[in-house]
């Protein structure tokens, strides 16, 4: 077998697979969809399935078993804040590409006049989207529109930290797109705690999307509240090293 996928497998793909080439005892690729996209409770999907068919990939990479590995997932109103973990989760694996897709389905947060877009911008601003494995597809844009525009953490500090997260939440607190974006930019510099967490539910429920809303409740009661790295794998409890890629349960 050349190529195997979880999930349909596309034209693009066969032919990807093809210009690498077989190899003796080796697939040249393998491509696992992410379905759930996202570390806690989602209405796409549990992330549990996809984590244990990464483990088995990224093994079989290490073994010379898998010649390149691609994860492909989904992003759109449900689960945009776990852009960062996604890249983490990538870099954990040893994947050799994540491919970030635009969802399909309404509403539309990839467009500027949906009042979550600014908070999509702000969490790509986030670093690790520099990575050379990750491939944004039709996020490309909104990254170059998040790195030129004038976004609502440009009035903070540049080294801002949480406290002075809090005073600007605080400021904004009625302006729910605001305060939705400010906890976007907060969340990939240095993690979400309780605060940050009841701060966005608050303005995610004012914007009357409630799925979000839900799983960030969720959120909240899995950690009660303490503060947790960005890089955080869930499984993990900690910081995650290249050692420990994937949580195992």
């Amino acid at each position: 077998m050349s190529y195997m996928a979880t999930g349909r497998v596309t034209a693009s793909e066969r032919r990807f697979a093809l210009a690498i080439g077989p190899a003796p005892g080796a697939e040249a690729l393998r491509v696992v969809r992410l379905a759930g996209c996202a570390p806690w409770f989602s209405e796409i999907g549990s992330i549990e399935p996809d984590l244990a068919a990464i483990r088995d990939a990224a093994a079989r990479r290490r073994q010379g078993q898998i010649r390149h590995l691609r994860l492909v997932a989904a992003i759109g109103i449900e689960n945009y804040d776990a852009l960062g973990w996604l890249v983490e989760l990538a870099r954990h694996s040893g994947a050799d590409e994540l491919r970030i897709e635009r969802m399909d389905a309404l509403p539309d947060i990839h467009d500027a006049a949906h009042p979550l877009h600014p908070a999509l911008l702000e969490t790509l601003r986030d670093p690790r989207f520099d990575a050379s494995v990750v491939r944004l597809c039709e996020l490309a844009d909104c990254r170059a529109r998040a790195l030129a525009c004038p976004l609502p953490s440009d009035s903070l500090s540049p080294g801002f930290g949480r406290a002075e997260l809090a005073d600007a939440l605080a400021r904004n607190w009625g302006a729910p797109v605001r305060v939705a974006a400010l906890c976007a930019a907060g969340r990939w510099r240095f993690g979400a705690d309780g605060a940050l967490l009841r701060a966005e539910i608050g303005a995610l429920l004012e914007l009357g999307f409630a799925a979000p809303a839900r799983r960030r409740i969720r959120e909240l009661a899995e950690t009660g509240g303490a503060p947790l790295p960005s890089r955080w794998i869930p499984g993990l409890g900690q910081a995650a090293t290249s050692e420990s890629f994937v949580p195992h349960h």
